[in-house]
């Protein structure tokens, strides 16, 4: 049986860029997942799928959204989306899978590709598929956007719970060094199937 993915998105911003999002979710060959959006109403969710759950409500920070989540996941693994980037091609879920079963992974921190004016640019072409460990852990955050961003990476649900009362306070780069120091085998993966946008003023 293959393992289940919380897809967990805050709808926010462009309604174009969230169509964008949602479609790069719906059309992955790996089904096996849900899709836990929240949203404040300032833009739509005009979907219908059976794996998809709308939570209308107002999450003041990234912290809330990760609470909020984990609270209302039912799956074994919670990916966290920007309504601003998308899913990079349809077998990304399924290459993410992949690979963290060959790794035996339960933390998979992803490169990643930013996407300006519909072209795509791999900024870490050269990245390796590594096991992080405290010797390259700070060396791999400075290298890596992934590290900084929310967005992307997979987390064993156990992990976040784990985290307790600190998942709801530590900063971006703080949450994946605690994650890595809890997790078993944590894993940079070099396959860029996250596509982070640098449109509209977004740093890369």
């Amino acid at each position: 049986m293959e393992a289940k993915i919380s897809l967990v998105l805050l709808a926010n911003g462009s309604q174009a860029a969230l169509d964008r999002c949602l479609d790069s979710c719906f059309r992955q060959s790996y089904s096996e997942f849900e899709l836990l959006v929240f949203t404040d109403e300032t833009v739509q969710v005009a979907r219908e799928d059976e794996r998809l759950r709308v939570y209308e409500t107002s999450l003041a920070d990234p912290g809330a959204l990760r609470v909020a989540a984990l609270r209302r996941a039912t799956t074994d693994y919670l990916m966290f989306l920007e309504a601003a980037d998308f899913l990079a091609g349809t077998d990304a879920l399924a290459i993410f899978m992949t690979r963290l079963a060959e790794q035996q992974s339960d933390l998979a921190i992803t490169n990643l590709v930013f996407y300006k004016e519909a072209e795509f640019i791999y900024p870490f072409s050269r990245a390796k598929t590594r096991a992080l460990t405290v010797n390259n852990y700070l060396l791999c955050a400075r290298l890596y956007g992934s590290f900084r961003r929310l967005g992307g990476n997979l987390i064993a649900k156990d992990l976040l719970t784990r985290l307790g009362e600190q998942l709801g306070t530590l900063a971006t780069q703080d949450l994946y060094l605690k994650l890595c120091l809890l997790a078993k085998r944590p894993v940079y993966l070099s396959d860029a199937c996250y596509a982070y946008s640098i449109e509209n003023g977004r740093l890369s």
